[in-house]
């Protein structure tokens, strides 16, 4: 006998049922005291940038007014130094960066870091990009990837985030042309970065290119055998390895022709079905990384002032959605989403306070780390999200981070400025 239809979802190994707690330490001062045996054995280690603009000094005015005659020689000559100073510093572009590090475990938080103890940077440095990054073994490489036009510089560079060596980034070999908009993802040991738009770029410049840390060179891909000039969707796909690509089909708004590049041969093929439709709410032109688990990829989202989670499994052409309106994520600010563990999820949000009617900026911003548990419910078409726990880190500058990258596996004692 026929009956109304049941909602579907995914069949969920035991893993998927996890032990969540909801933990608020926005205001606690002390570590979080939980049994031993509660926490994860696994530590995940993020890195983020924070671009920090450098205010213009003001010149200062020595002497009363009573004797403006006798200082007038010193005034201009300070004057001119103040303006051969301005000069030197229109000719350097580039910006000074604070870099933080914070462990985390997958079943809950490790310490609370509020005003008495907020996360502390652990190196300062001046760089020609803030928003092209990419994590490979113990060091962060800085890269091409922003959006000035008509190109920013092509210089590449490194920090060894563990306690070895010395502070600060070293050069590494410069890629063959820079990159506009660049997507970058690190796969088999080698970071691939290419331009997810192509209007800006010269003819005879590549579409991406790969970075080998063993001989540190960099070398041209093949061009898909598509039009690039605009880049939907990229992801990293493992067994095989492969680069997903996705490209805008002209005169369609939602649909997208998709390809893979095979890292091995060096070769790309056509997906079956190549032109699929993509979701209304996908974050088309967005800069945030893909995050993929399996053959599903997953982004956030903005709808109306609500942040979603949309999810796409790529063997079932099939797009998920779900709402993270009830875990305290704010639209209007920077969001990373990272996988930690199973079906567990992290976003990490910088939140900066207002700035005082006179004038003042605050001293610190609050780093917001929230991990949830996604599970798919396919009959719905829905995404089912659930708070695992939540916590506030007091950061020690007031701007928000450019970019967070979940670092390759390290010990949390070889850690540079780690906070745990």
């Amino acid at each position: 006998m026929d009956g109304p239809p049941v909602a579907a979802t995914m069949p969920l190994p035991p893993w998927q049922s996890p032990r969540s707690i909801s933990i608020d330490v926005s205001s606690t001062h002390y570590p979080c005291r939980l049994r031993p045996d509660f926490f994860s054995p696994r530590s995940y280690n993020f890195v983020f940038c924070v671009p920090v603009p450098v205010p213009v000094p003001v010149p200062v005015k020595y002497g009363n007014d009573d004797d403006d005659d006798d200082d007038d020689d010193e005034e201009e000559e300070h004057d001119d130094e103040h303006e051969h100073h301005h000069e030197d510093e229109d000719k350097d572009d580039r910006k000074y960066t604070k870099w933080f590090t914070i462990s985390i475990r997958a079943d809950g938080p490790c310490e609370v870091y509020t005003e008495e103890k907020p996360l502390t940077s652990f190196s300062d440095a001046k760089l020609h990009v803030v928003e092209g990054f990419a994590a490979l073994g113990s060091h962060v490489y800085a890269f091409d990837g922003g959006q000035a036009i008509p190109f920013c510089p092509s210089d590449v560079c490194k920090l060894d985030v563990t306690g070895r060596g010395a502070y600060g980034f070293d050069s590494v070999s410069s890629m063959i042309a820079p990159k506009f908009c660049s997507h970058s993802f690190v796969l088999d040991g080698k970071i691939y970065v290419f331009s997810t738009r192509q209007m800006n770029m010269p003819p005879t410049a590549h579409w991406g290119e790969v970075f080998d840390p063993h001989n540190g060179k960099w070398e041209a891909l093949p061009d898909p055998p598509y039009d690039s000039s605009f880049t939907i969707i990229s992801a990293a796909l493992e067994n095989p390895n492969r680069i997903l690509v996705a490209f805008h089909v002209s005169d369609t708004w939602y649909t997208a022709m998709f390809y893979a590049y095979n890292v091995q041969h060096r070769s790309w093929e056509v997906l079956a079905p190549a032109q699929r439709n993509i979701h209304p709410h996908y974050p088309k032109g967005s800069t945030q990384r893909t995050v993929t688990v399996h053959n599903t990829l997953y982004w956030f989202t903005l709808v109306n002032d609500e942040v979603f989670l949309i999810a796409y499994n790529l063997d079932l052409d099939m797009w998920l959605e779900g709402s993270l309106k009830d875990f305290g994520i704010f639209y209007d600010t920077p969001i990373c989403l990272f996988h930690l563990d199973k079906q567990r999820f992290c976003l990490l949000q910088t939140l900066t306070g207002e700035i005082t009617p006179d004038g003042n900026i605050p001293w610190d911003a609050d780093l917001y780390c929230i991990v949830v548990d996604v599970s798919h419910m396919p009959g719905e078409n829905r995404l089912g999200i659930s708070l695992a726990w939540k916590q506030m880190f007091k950061v020690d500058c007031p701007y928000p981070f450019s970019d967070c990258l979940l670092l390759p596996e390290i010990k949390q004692e070889e850690l540079r400025g780690a906070n745990y």
